[in-house]
């Protein structure tokens, strides 16, 4: 458990520098295209791609530090204990949603890498590092529920780490 939050906490760490990198590529791109009318063909694609992977990747992250959505106004009213039960039951969804998402990203990526698939763009760069990023950041939001699962079980049967 403590390996899982180490690892997800590590990679949030690391997204976070990507804003950064997506950041400058936007400057770049206004400051070549506006000051001297000589936009970049990649700057558009690679920032909805950076985007998009930060999105996906820090799936487990936000899980991690209770970042999604929860309706707050019973729940923080509850025991420990009681929190950990509705987080319990709440995993067996998240993982009925989740064990098929990462089926089909996983083939969704590997056919992607098979085919060496392109985007259709005057840069077209190769679709699969992207595609993976999908099933890597489902990869990584499985993990992390797993975490919460342990950490919930915890809690219910021997009402340990209630200060997570």
């Amino acid at each position: 458990m403590h390996f899982i939050d180490f690892i997800t906490e590590r990679v949030g760490n690391v997204l976070a520098w990507l804003l950064f990198a997506m950041a400058g590529i936007m400057i770049a791109e206004i400051v070549l295209r506006y000051g001297f009318n000589s936009p970049l063909l990649w700057s558009f694609e690679l920032t909805a791609f950076i985007f998009g992977g930060l999105s996906v990747l820090s799936g487990g992250y936000t899980l991690l530090h209770k970042g999604h959505i929860m309706i707050d106004i019973l729940y923080s009213r509850f025991s420990s204990k009681t929190k950990a039960i509705i987080d319990l039951c709440a995993t067996f969804i998240f993982f009925f949603f989740c064990a098929p998402l990462l089926w089909y990203s996983a083939e969704f990526a590997w056919s992607s890498i098979l085919s060496q698939e392109k985007y259709s763009s005057v840069w077209a760069p190769v679709l699969w590092p992207f595609k993976s990023a999908i099933f890597i950041g489902v990869f990584l939001l499985v993990l992390q529920g797993i975490s919460q699962f342990i950490h919930a079980l915890h809690i219910v049967t021997r009402g340990e780490g209630q200060d997570k």
